[in-house]
């Protein structure tokens, strides 16, 4: 749903920028917050990782190193050893997932938007509204 007269816009973030301010719109539509460029000291995406995955593979280098020790079989130990470890080190190293968002800070506050579109999408999104915002700012 495309806004009237947006000068530019994040569709799936719901991010979008008219009349010298950044808004954010809700899940209905409606505008929830706006943010007036005079008012924006500092823009920035912020990535957050998951950190959940690693509770997982906390789980998994447990039961590998419990696999070790506790099963009497030495080949049936490494057995179960080997995979178990490689499941920890494969969530650790590559399961990892992290958010963006837009960490929008103003002489108000500071406020996060999370940026579900692609990551060129945002990053262009970002430079465009900078420039905006600077032009707004000579005026």
């Amino acid at each position: 749903m495309e806004h009237e007269h947006a000068v530019i816009e994040l569709t799936l973030s719901q991010l979008f920028v008219k009349d010298k301010a950044l808004h954010k719109r809700g899940h209905e539509g409606q505008v929830v917050a706006t943010h007036n460029f005079t008012d924006i000291v500092s823009l920035r995406v912020v990535q957050e990782r998951d950190k959940s995955i690693f509770v997982g593979a906390a789980v998994f280098g447990a039961l590998a190193i419990a696999a070790k020790v506790w099963i009497p079989s030495a080949l049936w130990g490494w057995i179960a050893f080997v995979p178990l470890l490689l499941i920890a080190l494969v969530l650790c190293l590559g399961g990892t997932s992290s958010t963006a968002y837009l960490e929008i800070t103003t002489k108000y506050g500071t406020t996060r938007y999370s940026l579900d579109d692609p990551q060129e999408d945002y990053d262009g999104f970002l430079l465009t509204l900078r420039k905006l915002m600077a032009e707004a700012k000579q005026r």
